[in-house]
């Protein structure tokens, strides 16, 4: 499958935060880096289990 591109088509009048939800999904994995980007901000939600 490799890698994906996800373009954004947004251009704000003026400065505004973006959210941009990834659902799970078996067939996909995301990769978060170790290198921090100014004004990037990044969750991720951890199931426990019992």
């Amino acid at each position: 499958m490799g890698w994906k591109t996800i373009n954004i088509d947004w251009q704000p009048e003026q400065p505004q935060n973006i959210f941009v939800i990834v659902e799970k999904n078996e067939n996909c994995s995301v990769y978060l880096g170790h290198q921090e980007f100014a004004g990037v901000l990044s969750y991720v939600m951890i199931q426990f289990k019992n």
